[in-house]
This record gives structure tokens, C-alpha cells and sequence, in this order.
């Protein structure tokens, strides 16, 4: 397939044998398609267009075109429908077709047609094309009638008869060229199918009924174009018109707005309202008048009604019927509106009030009451009211509150009322002579337009105060409150409704009153603020056996009465028993008293005194006491009136001693323990006895010689009495592990060991020792009892106790003593405080020192005496200050690594009475304390005390040691 293209000059173009494509172009062309199936434009200018062979289709275009098909069937394209050409056939016999439409791109001029057996148009559409055969192309177009048609406004619809003629055939469609405005065409009675522009309606003998259906309320001529088609396709190209004529009717109008109102009696006597009306009628939205002053239908007022529908109603007043009315009274007044043309009405309805007349209330508005006393209060109260049935109050029912809450009123329908006080109520007890309160209540007519408040009045009346006596507790007679007791403080609570000021007093036995009582036990003192304090007699109390009370009557007084109570002081009393109960081992006391020896020398002989037992309450002997001993019958001891107990047999003090169980007095043996156990009861002269069990331990005598150890003695708690052969010796065992023990060294060098020597804990507990040295350079080293006694004796000593509260003997020599934990006494002999003999050393351990101990050095001697400080396992050392010259009573402390001060130079030492930081070891000679502070602190913060030098000597370098 071949396209060939012309140029905008003319050409001549002739196609190949195959199917071409010819385009003329612009000019005047001669455009010849050959053999083949050609399609030949001939687009501007006056064209020659020929098919030759074969199908062809020829478009002559614009201008005045020549087409000529040539064999075969061709068809001649036109742009147009068949109806906007002219067609005809010239004296040649050619077809001559003319377009009848103005000039324009598509206008295709008069062209000569022949050889073409179809010719193609457009439809009628517009839309699609349709091909008319040679035969055919010289039919005429049908014509087509104006038609009228007429109906009534909003009817249903008006048939429409459309029709035309066919001069050589017929009618077969009508094409709706237009539409009427004013309603909608139908193409069935029924309504179903709407007919638009642009679509045909079938035609039965040249005619067609078309339906037309006016809108709602519409009225007036509608007009639409139709063409006829006939039966070969053609239509008319002058359409005709259809017009349809719709007569108006009259509709009915609507009336809405406010169609009612309201007025009442003697306050608002009109009303107004404006109603709307709606008529689709042009011009007749209006209603029909009504002249101002025209009555209403019931005759109570007049109306006006304007045409725009404004109306108004004003209520006759005095009408005897409106009058007449009461509250909650009505009545009705109408009056019926038109529409302008009198298709629609509606009523107007005016609702009449009535209105209520104000009745009036007089009587007895006023009452009085008096506090406890007159408590009802009555009246009544008069109502008038003009309205019928109306003159009555709005009942108030019994017990309802006043306004101020201090009563309660009632109230009848008639008027009649009540008041009652409650007299209880705190406000009204609180009224005092003279007080005055009101209380109130409104009461209302029955229509609710009148009211009148009742005031009572309430007068206040004194009331007696009333008074409580709180006790502050009992005062206990016990063995640690015997003397001195307490006293009890207390206070009176008085209250007085009335809220009068009151005052406190004790009442005395003639009735009068004062601040001050005193009593059998004690003095009551009340102050005017009601607090009192009950000071006890001490000796009063002490001489209870059994419990007392002190009863006091005391008084308040508001300034008009007096109100009085009873205060009750309770005292529980009883037989006082002994606070002191102590037993005395005498040692060498002999018969007549006197204290030979402090050291248990021997029980050797009948009428040996061995102890005695003192009992006292609140450090005071108790008298008249007996002392019995319980099941007690093998005859070793006896005990006198003064608790003095004396061997009487001295044979059975080996044998195992006896215990008593108070609670089944029965006697029990002990066989852990040697000794000797006995019970005494103790009675005092009001009859009270109490039992008491004491017991001492069979003493020895033991002589030793050279390394004695006793261990086959463990685990008995006797007391030994030991003595050393002159020489050497020393001595260590178990058996001073718990007793009470009494070692002599005796001559010669000895070493003296008593006290736990066991590393287990648990059994720790030395008792209280007595060592002597005796002559020579001993060592004692006591246990842990809770006092210890060493005496060095004469020579070099080293005496060395554990944690108790010791007391340390040097004694003649050079001795050093060493402290433990315990409160210490360091002296030179038992009887004297002052003054050693030689040199001793005081040493003390600085790993130790974790808690004051404040042991005593009585006989320290400057020059003579030494303190000495070990490290142990401390971080720092003491030393001496600037290579141990030390002047005055100053120490400064070292460091353990070597010579700088801790606390700065050599000169930053600690002077008497002052303190300074970096310092560990601190001498006060005022005081004579010695203190250590391990940190180093400012001041005794956390600092211990070691000892306490008596005598506050000033200390010397030559008094220092560091060991």
C-alpha cells in the first residue's frame, strides 16, 4: 500500500496498481488512483478525483470537485447530512450536488458526481454516517407540520400529535430537533420514557404522539423543533415547531406563623403574632384583612389582621367573665383568617390568664421564750383575700426547724402556731443572764402572694458549771521510792455553757475555800487555772503497809454558782522490804569486831566470825529485824539478832554445802559445789519475811615450794589459801580459774598466776584474787575478776591484771605496773596515797585504748616515776619532743616512720591547758588527765581518757617513757 502526498501547488498524482492513500494538498489537483482500492483526498481547491479500477472512495474536500469513480463499485464521501445538499442530475446525466450550508472548513461547494454507485453523509445524528445508494439519491425530503397542542396547569399531561408528508414515499420517524422549557416530552402515555434532543420518535401514517407533562404550578406556552425522516433516511432540513399551550388554575394557599397567643388578666392584656402566607398564584400570598376592633369570637377582645398577615389582639379587662377569673383561671378567644383568594384559613387562639388577688396576714407575729424554763411559745395570725376560697396559709408541719435552728414551729391552715425551744441546743445553753437569741419562720398564704415572718424571742438563764477532778496517776511506795516520791500533777476540768470565766479553789472543812489544803499524805495546791500539784509526805507514805487514798473536796465558781467534786489522791503502800541486802566475808574478824588482817587467814577455830549479813532500806539500817536460819541442823554455824554468822563447828566445813528452794521450802544438795551454802530468813517488825541465801568457800592452807601447777584442781571454785616456802617459786593452775583466791609468795623471786589461763571464751571469768609478792623481785599477773588485789611487797615487781576494776600495791622497789581495762588504783601501800619509795614505771598499750579508762595513779613522783607508752599494734608511736628534750609539761607526737611531727615542726607541741590539732597524746596539769586521741583531733572529741594523776603534777621529760 502506496500513500502519496500532493503539494500546496496542483498536482497530478496517479497511483500504483496496489491500494493507495491520495492526499491533494492545497491547489488544484488531478488525482487518478490506477488499479487497486484507492481512497483519494482532494482536500483545498477544485479537484479532479479519479478512482479508476477497483473499489474506491473519493473525498472531494473543499471547493468545486470533479469525482468520477470509474470501474467497480465507488462511493462519493460528503461531510455534511443528506439533507443539507441540493441534489440533481444535469442534462449529461450527472448528479449535481450542492451544499446548502454557509461556507466554513467543512463546506463542501457544488460538486459533479458520476460512475459512483453510493453516496455517503452523515447521519442524522451528526454522529455516524449513512450511505445512499444511486437510486435513491434523487428522493425528496419529506415535510414536515407546525402543530399546537393545549392543556390545564398541573395536569397530568397534554398528547401532542406530530405530523408531515412524503412526496414520493412516506413519513418513518420524527427527529426532536429541541425541547420544551416549562415541563418534560414523554413518548408513552405512561410517563416512562423521557424524549431528549437529538432522538426520533417512530411515526405510524405520518404521524406521532408525543407527551407532554407541565411542571408543578407552571402555566404558559411551551415550544419545541421536530423534523420529519422519511422512509429512505432523509429528513427535512427545515425543522417545524410544536407548541403547546398550558392554561393556569387557581392553587391553593398555605398559612403558618404563630397562630396563637397569650394575655392575662390585669398585667398583660394584648398580644400579637404575624402569620405567613405561601400561594404559588403570583400576586395572592396575602390573606384577607380584619378591620382593628373586630371581636373575637367568645367576645373577651378585638382583633386586627393585616394582608401581610400582622395581626393583633387586645383583651377587654373589664369584662365581667375576665375579672372573675382566679389564679390558674383561663379562657379562650378566636378568630379565623383567609387566604386572598380563599383557598386556605386558620384560627387564631388567644389564651386568658387569670391572675390572683394578694391576700394579707395580721395576728400575733411575735412570741418570747426563757432558757430551761418557759420553752412553748403560741399565736395566731389572721388572713384576708378577696379570692374565693383563698383566705387561708400554706400549712407548716409540726417539728419543722426554725430559721435559726434553735426551736421548732407549727403552723394550721386557720393560722394558728406553736413554737418549741430546744432547750438542749448548745447555743441556747450557752445564754447567760441577760443573753438574748431569735429565732424566725416565714409563713405564706395559701395563693402564695402574702407572707409573714413569726419572731421568737429566747432569754438566756445562768447555768451552774460543771467540774471534773482528773487524777494524774498513783503514787507507788516501792523499794526504790521510799523517801522521796513524786509529786502528782493534775488539772480540774470545769466547763461552763454559759462560757462564763471560772475559777479553781479546794474546799476546806468549814466550807470555805482557799488555794492551799493539806492533807493525811500530801499538801493539795490548786491554782486559779484549774492545775494543781499534790506534794507528797514522804514519811506519811513511807509508814503505809497498804494502800490509802488522800481525798480532797474541790470547787469552780462562774461568778453565780459554785460547783464542787471530790479529788481522789490513790496510794498503794506497802511493808517495805530491804533495797540492800549485802553479805560481808569478814576474814580475820575476831569475836569482838576487831579487824585483825583483810585476808582470810584460817577457819580453825569455834566463835570465828565469818561474815555478816546488812540489810538496809534506802541506804538506812533496817531495825527490829530477826534472822533465823532455814533447814539448817548440822550445827557448823550460827547467826545472832545483828546477822553476825560464827563457826560453831568447824569439823563439817569439808562437806558439801547445802541448797534451799524458797518456793517448796525444801533443802536440796548441791554437790558442784564445796563450800558451805546456807539460807537465812529475815523478818521485820510488821511481820514481812523474805528469804536470803549466801554461802562462803572452805579455805586451805597450801605450802608450796619451786614450780607447783595445780591443774587437778580444775573446774572447782573454791578459795585457796596458798603460802610459798622461802626461794623461788611460782604457781599456775586451774584452780584459780573461778574462786576467790589468796596466793602469798612469800621470799625469794616468785611468779604468782591466778585467773583463766583457758583460751575458750566462754569461760573467762576469774574471780577476785588477792596476790602478795612478799619479799624479792616478783611477778603476779591476776585474772579477770571484777576486783583484783596485788601487793608487790618489797623488791622489783612487775604486777600485771586483766579487765577488772583493780588495785595495784607497788610497794617498796623498782616496780612496773600495768593496767588493763578496767578503773585502776595504783599506790604505793593499802593504807597510804602518797609517797613510793623507789622508782615505779605506769605502762600502758595504745593498741588497747578504745574506751576511757580512767584509771587512778595516787603516788605518782616527778623525777622518781615513769609513764611509758608501748605502740603495739597502733599506726603511730609516742615519743619525746626535739630529740627527746621535753620542757615543761609539754608532749608532741611522732610519726611511726620516722622524725617529722605530725602535726608541723618541732616546736608544735601541746602546752599546759591548751589543745592543738595533730596531737595524739594530751597532758592536762590542771586536771592531771592524760588523754589519747588517736586521729588527731581538735579538742577531746574522740578522744579516751587514760588516767587520772592525783595531785595534778607537772610532768618532766624524765617522767616519760616510750617502750
Amino acid at each position: 500500500m502506496a500513500t502519496y502526498n500532493g503539494t500546496s501547488g496542483n498536482d497530478t498524482i496517479n497511483g500504483s496498481p496496489s491500494d493507495d492513500d491520495i492526499f491533494g494538498g492545497q491547489g488544484n489537483d488531478a488525482l487518478r488512483g490506477a488499479d487497486g482500492n484507492d481512497t483519494i483526498y482532494g482536500e483545498e481547491g477544485s479537484d479532479s478525483l479519479d478512482g479508476g479500477a477497483g473499489n474506491d472512495t473519493l473525498i472531494g474536500g473543499l471547493g468545486n470537485d470533479t469525482l468520477t469513480g470509474g470501474a467497480q463499485t465507488d462511493t462519493a464521501v460528503f461531510s455534511g447530512k443528506w439533507s443539507d445538499y441540493t441534489i440533481a442530475r444535469d442534462s449529461s446525466g450527472r448528479i449535481i450536488v450542492s451544499d446548502n450550508r454557509a461556507p466554513s472548513s467543512n463546506y463542501d461547494g457544488i460538486d459533479t458526481v458520476s460512475s459512483v454507485e453510493y453516496f455517503r453523509f452523515a447521519d442524522i445524528s451528526g454522529i455516524g454516517t449513512v450511505d445512499v445508494a444511486l437510486a435513491n439519491i434523487l428522493n425528496v425530503a419529506p415535510q414536515t407540520d407546525t402543530v399546537t397542542g393545549s392543556g390545564l396547569e398541573d395536569a397530568a399531561s397534554v398528547a401532542v400529535t406530530l405530523s408531515a408528508s412524503d412526496s414520493d414515499g412516506s413519513v418513518a420517524s420524527f427527529r426532536l430537533v429541541s425541547v420544551p422549557v416549562g415541563g418534560t416530552l414523554f413518548s408513552d402515555a405512561a410517563l416512562l420514557t423521557v424524549i431528549s434532543e437529538g432522538s426520533t420518535v417512530g411515526a405510524v401514517g405520518n404521524t406521532a404522539i408525543v407527551y407532554f407533562k407541565p411542571a408543578a404550578n407552571w402555566s404558559g406556552t411551551a415550544t419545541f423543533e421536530f423534523a420529519a425522516v422519511d422512509n429512505l433516511g432523509r429528513d427535512d432540513a427545515s425543522p417545524a415547531t410544536a407548541s403547546v399551550t398550558i392554561a393556569p388554575v387557581n392553587d391553593a394557599a398555605t398559612i403558618a406563623g404563630t397562630v396563637s397567643g397569650a394575655v392575662t388578666e390585669d398585667t398583660v392584656v394584648t398580644a400579637s403574632g404575624t402569620l405567613t402566607i405561601a400561594d404559588v398564584d403570583a400576586g395572592e400570598a396575602t390573606v384577607q384583612t380584619i378591620a382593628a376592633g373586630t371581636a373575637g369570637d367568645a367576645g373577651y377582645g378585638t382583633f386586627a389582621v393585616s394582608a401581610a398577615g400582622v395581626w393583633s389582639y387586645t383583651l377587654n379587662n373589664a369584662a365581667p367573665a375576665v375579672q372573675a377569673l382566679g389564679a390558674g383561671g383561663t379562657l379562650a378567644d378566636t378568630i379565623t383568617v383567609w387566604s386572598a383568594d380563599g383557598t386556605a384559613s386558620q384560627l387564631i387562639t388567644i389564651a386568658i390568664a387569670g391572675t390572683n388577688d394578694v391576700a394579707t396576714i395580721a395576728g400575733t407575729v411575735s412570741g418570747a421564750v426563757v432558757e430551761d424554763t418557759v420553752v412553748t411559745a403560741t399565736g395566731t395570725l389572721a388572713i384576708a383575700d378577696v379570692d374565693a376560697g383563698e383566705a387561708t396559709l400554706q400549712a407548716i408541719a409540726a417539728g419543722t426547724a426554725g430559721d435559726a435552728g434553735y426551736g421548732t414551729f407549727a403552723v394550721s391552715a386557720a393560722g394558728v402556731w406553736s413554737y418549741t425551744l430546744n432547750n438542749a441546743a448548745p447555743a441556747v445553753q450557752a445564754l447567760g443572764v441577760g443573753g438574748t437569741l431569735a429565732d424566725t419562720i416565714t409563713v405564706w398564704s395559701a395563693d402564695g402572694t402574702a407572707s409573714q415572718v413569726i419572731t421568737v424571742a429566747i432569754a438566756g438563764e445562768n447555768d451552774a458549771p460543771t467540774l471534773e477532778a482528773h487524777s494524774a496517776g498513783t503514787i507507788v511506795e516501792t523499794a526504790s521510792q521510799d523517801v522521796h516520791f513524786d509529786p502528782i500533777i493534775g488539772r480540774l476540768e470545769g466547763y461552763d455553757v454559759d462560757n462564763d470565766p471560772l475559777s479553781y479553789m479546794v474546799v476546806k472543812e468549814d466550807g470555805s475555800t482557799d488555794a492551799i489544803k493539806v492533807g493525811t499524805y500530801g499538801t493539795l495546791t490548786v491554782h486559779e487555772d484549774g492545775t494543781y500539784i499534790y506534794d507528797p509526805n514522804a514519811a506519811a507514805i513511807d509508814a503505809l503497809t497498804e494502800h490509802a487514798t488522800d481525798v480532797f473536796t474541790v470547787a469552780t465558781f462562774d461568778g453565780v454558782e459554785r460547783t464542787e467534786t471530790t479529788l481522789t489522791i490513790n496510794i498503794d503502800g506497802v511493808n517495805d522490804t530491804p533495797d540492800d541486802i549485802s553479805w560481808s566475808l569478814m576474814g580475820g574478824v575476831d569475836e569482838d569486831g576487831v579487824v585483825t588482817n583483810p585476808i582470810v587467814a584460817e577457819f580453825s577455830r569455834i566463835g570465828y566470825v565469818v561474815g555478816k549479813l546488812d540489810v538496809r532500806n534506802n541506804g538506812e539500817p533496817q531495825q527490829a529485824l530477826t534472822f533465823e536460819l532455814v533447814d539448817n541442823d548440822d550445827g557448823v554455824i550460827s547467826i545472832d539478832s545483828t546477822g553476825l554468822v560464827k563457826i560453831l563447828d568447824p569439823t563439817n566445813l569439808t562437806v558439801e554445802g547445802y541448797g534451799y528452794d524458797p518456793e517448796n521450802e525444801v533443802s536440796e544438795v548441791e554437790p558442784d559445789v564445796l563450800g558451805y551454802s546456807f539460807f537465812v530468813r529475815v523478818t521485820d517488825a510488821l511481820g514481812a519475811s523474805f528469804i536470803v541465801q549466801q554461802y562462803f568457800t572452805i579455805a586451805e592452807q597450801i605450802k608450796f615450794s619451786g614450780v607447783t601447777v595445780l591443774e587437778r584442781l580444775n573446774g572447782f571454785s573454791n578459795t585457796f589459801d596458798l603460802t610459798a616456802e622461802d626461794g623461788e617459786s611460782s604457781v599456775l593452775g586451774g584452780m584459780f580459774r573461778y574462786g576467790n583466791n589468796f596466793v602469798d609468795g612469800g621470799g625469794g623471786n616468785d611468779t604468782l598466776t591466778t585467773g583463766d589461763r583457758n583460751p575458750d571464751p566462754a569461760i573467762w571469768a576469774g574471780g577476785n584474787d588477792v596476790l602478795v609478792g612478799g619479799t624479792g623481785n616478783d611477778t603476779l599477773n591476776a585474772g579477770n575478776g571484777s576486783v583484783n588485789q596485788l601487793d608487790g611487797g618489797s623488791g622489783d615487781d612487775s604486777l600485771t591484771a586483766g579487765s577488772g576494776d583493780d588495785w595495784f600495791v607497788g610497794g617498796t622497789g623498782n616496780d612496773i605496773i600495768a593496767t588493763g581495762d578496767g578503773h585502776d588504783i595504783v599506790q604505793y601501800s593499802w593504807t597510804s596515797e602518797s609517797g613510793a619509795l623507789r622508782s615505779d614505771v605506769y605502762a600502758v598499750s595504745t593498741a588497747g585504748i578504745t574506751t576511757s579508762w580512767s584509771d587512778t595513779i595516787n603516788d605518782f613522783t616527778v623525777g622518781t616515776d615513769k609513764i611509758a607508752f608501748t605502740a603495739g599494734t597502733a599506726t603511730h608511736s609516742f615519743g619525746l619532743g626535739d630529740a627527746g628534750v621535753l620542757a615543761g609539761a609539754k608532749l608532741v607526737v611522732y610519726s611511726s616512720t620516722g622524725g617529722d611531727h605530725i602535726a608541723g615542726t618541732a616546736d608544735d607541741v601541746i602546752a599546759s591547758g591548751t589543745e592543738a590539732v595533730g596531737s595524739q597524746l594530751k597532758y592536762y596539769a590542771e586536771t592531771g588527765e592524760l588523754w589519747f586521741d588517736r586521729n588527731g583531733s581538735d579538742g577531746l572529741a574522740d578522744a579516751y581518757k587514760v588516767a587520772t594523776l592525783n595531785g595534778d603534777p607537772v610532768l618532766t621529760a624524765s617522767d616519760l617513757l616510750l617502750v
